[in-house]
Protein backbone atom coordinates (compact mmCIF):
# COMPACT_ATOMS: atom_id res chain seq x y z
CA UNK A 1 0.00 0.00 0.00
CA UNK A 2 2.80 2.40 0.93
CA UNK A 3 4.45 1.94 -2.48
CA UNK A 4 1.22 2.44 -4.45
CA UNK A 5 -0.03 5.48 -2.49
CA UNK A 6 2.31 6.75 0.24
CA UNK A 7 0.04 9.58 1.38
CA UNK A 8 -3.64 8.60 1.21
CA UNK A 9 -6.19 11.07 2.57
CA UNK A 10 -7.58 8.27 4.74
CA UNK A 11 -7.83 4.47 4.88
CA UNK A 12 -10.96 2.31 5.02
CA UNK A 13 -10.34 -1.00 6.83
CA UNK A 14 -13.38 -3.23 6.51
CA UNK A 15 -12.48 -6.10 8.82
CA UNK A 16 -11.92 -9.86 8.96
CA UNK A 17 -8.45 -9.70 10.40
CA UNK A 18 -8.18 -13.23 11.82
CA UNK A 19 -7.69 -16.54 9.97
CA UNK A 20 -10.93 -18.26 8.95
CA UNK A 21 -10.52 -21.31 11.17
CA UNK A 22 -12.75 -23.14 13.69
CA UNK A 23 -13.42 -21.39 17.01
CA UNK A 24 -11.35 -23.93 18.94
CA UNK A 25 -8.28 -22.88 16.92
CA UNK A 26 -8.50 -19.33 18.26
CA UNK A 27 -9.84 -17.66 21.41
CA UNK A 28 -10.65 -14.17 22.65
CA UNK A 29 -7.02 -13.38 23.52
CA UNK A 30 -5.81 -14.59 20.11
CA UNK A 31 -8.43 -12.54 18.24
CA UNK A 32 -7.54 -9.39 20.19
CA UNK A 33 -3.83 -10.07 19.66
CA UNK A 34 -4.25 -10.32 15.89
CA UNK A 35 -6.35 -7.15 15.66
CA UNK A 36 -3.75 -5.42 17.82
CA UNK A 37 -0.82 -6.51 15.64
CA UNK A 38 -2.52 -5.37 12.43
CA UNK A 39 -3.49 -2.07 14.05
CA UNK A 40 0.13 -1.56 15.04
CA UNK A 41 1.34 -2.39 11.54
CA UNK A 42 -1.01 0.11 9.89
CA UNK A 43 -0.06 2.82 12.40
CA UNK A 44 3.64 2.09 11.84
CA UNK A 45 3.39 2.37 8.05
CA UNK A 46 0.85 5.23 7.98
CA UNK A 47 1.49 7.07 11.27
CA UNK A 48 -0.23 10.31 10.21
CA UNK A 49 -3.16 8.85 8.27
CA UNK A 50 -6.71 8.71 9.60
CA UNK A 51 -8.08 5.14 9.52
CA UNK A 52 -11.78 4.26 9.62
CA UNK A 53 -11.97 0.67 10.77
CA UNK A 54 -14.84 -1.80 11.11
CA UNK A 55 -14.95 -5.24 12.71
CA UNK A 56 -15.55 -8.29 10.52
CA UNK A 57 -17.55 -11.36 11.54
CA UNK A 58 -14.29 -13.23 12.24
CA UNK A 59 -13.01 -10.48 14.56
CA UNK A 60 -14.91 -11.85 17.55
CA UNK A 61 -14.90 -14.97 19.67
CA UNK A 62 -16.88 -17.07 19.08
CA UNK A 63 -16.89 -15.89 15.45
CA UNK A 64 -20.10 -14.29 14.15
CA UNK A 65 -21.67 -14.04 17.62
CA UNK A 66 -21.62 -10.26 18.06
CA UNK A 67 -23.76 -9.06 20.97
CA UNK A 68 -26.03 -6.01 20.74
CA UNK A 69 -24.39 -4.42 23.79
CA UNK A 70 -21.06 -3.81 25.49
CA UNK A 71 -18.49 -6.58 25.99
CA UNK A 72 -14.75 -7.04 26.46
CA UNK A 73 -13.84 -7.26 22.77
CA UNK A 74 -15.65 -4.00 21.92
CA UNK A 75 -13.91 -2.36 24.89
CA UNK A 76 -10.43 -3.59 23.98
CA UNK A 77 -10.68 -2.81 20.26
CA UNK A 78 -11.97 0.70 21.04
CA UNK A 79 -8.80 1.25 23.07
CA UNK A 80 -6.61 -0.14 20.26
CA UNK A 81 -8.24 2.29 17.82
CA UNK A 82 -8.27 5.25 20.21
CA UNK A 83 -5.68 7.22 18.12
CA UNK A 84 -8.16 7.25 15.22
CA UNK A 85 -11.35 7.96 17.19
CA UNK A 86 -13.00 10.86 18.98
CA UNK A 87 -14.12 10.37 22.58
CA UNK A 88 -17.73 10.19 21.39
CA UNK A 89 -16.84 7.47 18.87
CA UNK A 90 -14.97 5.46 21.52
CA UNK A 91 -18.01 5.52 23.80
CA UNK A 92 -20.30 4.45 20.93
CA UNK A 93 -17.92 1.69 19.85
CA UNK A 94 -17.82 0.23 23.34
CA UNK A 95 -21.62 -0.05 23.28
CA UNK A 96 -22.14 -1.50 19.80
CA UNK A 97 -18.97 -1.32 17.63
CA UNK A 98 -20.33 1.46 15.38
CA UNK A 99 -19.48 5.17 15.17
CA UNK A 100 -19.33 8.27 12.97
CA UNK A 101 -16.46 10.67 12.29
CA UNK A 102 -15.89 13.77 10.18
CA UNK A 103 -13.76 13.32 7.07
CA UNK A 104 -10.50 15.28 7.14
CA UNK A 105 -9.82 18.17 4.80
CA UNK A 106 -13.26 18.62 3.28
CA UNK A 107 -14.23 21.90 4.95
CA UNK A 108 -16.76 20.14 7.14
CA UNK A 109 -18.69 18.71 4.18
CA UNK A 110 -17.89 15.02 4.59
CA UNK A 111 -18.60 12.31 7.15
CA UNK A 112 -17.83 8.61 7.57
CA UNK A 113 -20.35 6.25 9.15
CA UNK A 114 -18.89 2.93 10.33
CA UNK A 115 -21.51 0.23 10.91
CA UNK A 116 -21.44 -3.07 12.77
CA UNK A 117 -23.47 -5.09 10.26
CA UNK A 118 -22.31 -8.29 11.96
CA UNK A 119 -25.38 -7.62 14.12
CA UNK A 120 -27.51 -8.38 11.03
CA UNK A 121 -25.58 -11.49 9.90
CA UNK A 122 -27.73 -14.58 9.47
CA UNK A 123 -25.15 -16.65 11.39
CA UNK A 124 -25.34 -14.37 14.46
CA UNK A 125 -27.61 -16.10 16.98
CA UNK A 126 -27.12 -13.29 19.51
CA UNK A 127 -29.40 -10.93 17.58
CA UNK A 128 -31.96 -13.39 16.20
CA UNK A 129 -35.47 -12.08 16.87
CA UNK A 130 -34.35 -8.51 17.61
CA UNK A 131 -35.93 -5.64 15.66
CA UNK A 132 -33.01 -3.19 15.99
CA UNK A 133 -29.91 -4.69 17.64
CA UNK A 134 -28.01 -2.06 19.58
CA UNK A 135 -30.45 0.57 18.25
CA UNK A 136 -28.05 0.93 15.33
CA UNK A 137 -30.77 1.57 12.72
CA UNK A 138 -32.26 4.32 14.89
CA UNK A 139 -28.80 5.85 15.33
CA UNK A 140 -28.04 5.62 11.58
CA UNK A 141 -31.34 7.31 10.73
CA UNK A 142 -30.46 10.15 13.11
CA UNK A 143 -26.91 10.56 11.74
CA UNK A 144 -28.11 10.67 8.11
CA UNK A 145 -30.92 13.10 8.93
CA UNK A 146 -28.48 15.46 10.66
CA UNK A 147 -26.01 15.09 7.77
CA UNK A 148 -28.73 16.15 5.35
CA UNK A 149 -29.54 19.19 7.47
CA UNK A 150 -25.83 20.10 7.67
CA UNK A 151 -25.37 19.55 3.90
CA UNK A 152 -22.79 16.85 4.55
CA UNK A 153 -22.12 13.93 2.22
CA UNK A 154 -21.62 10.54 3.87
CA UNK A 155 -19.52 7.46 3.15
CA UNK A 156 -20.87 4.32 4.85
CA UNK A 157 -18.52 1.44 5.60
CA UNK A 158 -19.01 -1.93 7.22
CA UNK A 159 -18.16 -5.58 6.83
CA UNK A 160 -21.10 -7.90 6.05
CA UNK A 161 -23.04 -6.42 3.09
CA UNK A 162 -26.74 -6.64 2.32
CA UNK A 163 -27.92 -8.37 -0.84
CA UNK A 164 -27.00 -11.72 -2.37
CA UNK A 165 -23.65 -13.39 -3.01
CA UNK A 166 -23.11 -13.26 -6.77
CA UNK A 167 -21.16 -16.55 -6.91
CA UNK A 168 -24.07 -18.77 -5.84
CA UNK A 169 -27.86 -18.79 -5.98
CA UNK A 170 -29.91 -16.69 -3.52
CA UNK A 171 -27.36 -16.69 -0.69
CA UNK A 172 -28.08 -13.67 1.53
CA UNK A 173 -25.87 -12.56 4.43
CA UNK A 174 -28.39 -10.40 6.32
CA UNK A 175 -31.49 -11.80 7.95
CA UNK A 176 -34.36 -10.80 5.68
CA UNK A 177 -35.90 -8.21 8.02
CA UNK A 178 -32.55 -6.47 8.52
CA UNK A 179 -31.96 -6.44 4.75
CA UNK A 180 -35.32 -4.75 4.17
CA UNK A 181 -34.58 -2.17 6.88
CA UNK A 182 -31.18 -1.33 5.39
CA UNK A 183 -32.75 -0.86 1.95
CA UNK A 184 -35.34 1.50 3.45
CA UNK A 185 -32.58 3.64 4.97
CA UNK A 186 -30.67 3.87 1.66
CA UNK A 187 -33.82 4.70 -0.32
CA UNK A 188 -34.75 7.43 2.14
CA UNK A 189 -31.29 9.01 2.46
CA UNK A 190 -29.56 8.18 -0.82
CA UNK A 191 -29.06 11.86 -1.68
CA UNK A 192 -26.54 12.26 1.16
CA UNK A 193 -24.87 8.84 0.74
CA UNK A 194 -21.88 9.46 -1.53
CA UNK A 195 -20.67 5.85 -1.39
CA UNK A 196 -20.77 2.56 0.52
CA UNK A 197 -17.74 0.34 1.10
CA UNK A 198 -18.05 -3.17 2.55
CA UNK A 199 -16.06 -6.40 2.67
CA UNK A 200 -16.87 -10.01 3.65
CA UNK A 201 -16.97 -11.55 0.14
CA UNK A 202 -13.25 -11.31 -0.62
CA UNK A 203 -14.43 -10.62 -4.18
CA UNK A 204 -13.65 -7.41 -6.08
CA UNK A 205 -17.31 -6.62 -6.63
CA UNK A 206 -20.18 -4.16 -6.15
CA UNK A 207 -23.88 -3.77 -5.33
CA UNK A 208 -26.50 -1.54 -6.92
CA UNK A 209 -29.43 -0.02 -5.02
CA UNK A 210 -32.72 0.96 -6.65
CA UNK A 211 -35.76 2.98 -5.66
CA UNK A 212 -39.35 1.72 -5.86
CA UNK A 213 -39.46 2.64 -9.56
CA UNK A 214 -36.30 0.58 -10.28
CA UNK A 215 -34.13 3.64 -10.87
CA UNK A 216 -30.53 3.27 -9.59
CA UNK A 217 -29.90 5.47 -6.54
CA UNK A 218 -26.73 4.20 -4.83
CA UNK A 219 -23.74 1.91 -5.19
CA UNK A 220 -21.82 -0.25 -2.71
CA UNK A 221 -18.26 -1.34 -3.48
CA UNK A 222 -17.19 -4.71 -2.07
CA UNK A 223 -13.49 -4.63 -1.37
CA UNK A 224 -11.21 -7.51 -2.32
CA UNK A 225 -9.36 -9.33 0.45
CA UNK A 226 -5.60 -9.19 0.96
CA UNK A 227 -5.44 -12.99 1.25
CA UNK A 228 -6.32 -15.50 -1.52
CA UNK A 229 -9.24 -16.99 0.41
CA UNK A 230 -11.26 -19.59 -1.50
CA UNK A 231 -14.86 -19.75 -0.35
CA UNK A 232 -16.13 -23.10 0.91
CA UNK A 233 -19.82 -22.28 0.42
CA UNK A 234 -21.77 -25.14 -1.20
CA UNK A 235 -22.69 -24.51 -4.83
CA UNK A 236 -19.80 -22.17 -5.60
CA UNK A 237 -17.88 -23.42 -8.64
CA UNK A 238 -15.07 -20.86 -8.73
CA UNK A 239 -14.67 -19.50 -5.20
CA UNK A 240 -11.03 -18.40 -5.35
CA UNK A 241 -10.01 -14.74 -5.14
CA UNK A 242 -6.80 -12.95 -6.00
CA UNK A 243 -5.44 -10.74 -3.20
CA UNK A 244 -6.05 -7.05 -3.75
CA UNK A 245 -6.56 -3.58 -2.35
CA UNK A 246 -8.34 -0.61 -3.87
CA UNK A 247 -7.16 2.97 -4.29
CA UNK A 248 -10.05 5.38 -4.85
CA UNK A 249 -10.01 8.85 -6.32
CA UNK A 250 -12.96 10.87 -5.05
CA UNK A 251 -14.62 14.22 -5.61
Amino acid sequence: MKVIEPEPDFILWTGDDTPHVPNESLGEAAVLGIVGRLTGLIREVFPDTKVYAALGNHDFHPKNQFPAGSNNIYDQVAELWRPWLSNESIALFKEGAFYSEKLPGLSGAGRIVVLNTNLYYSNNEQTAGMADPGQQFRWLEDVLTRASQAKEMVYIIGHVPPGFFEKTGNKAWFREGFNEEYLKVVRKHHRVIAGQFFGHHHTDSFRMFYDDADAPISVMFLTPGVTPWKTTLPGVVNGANNPGIRVFEYD
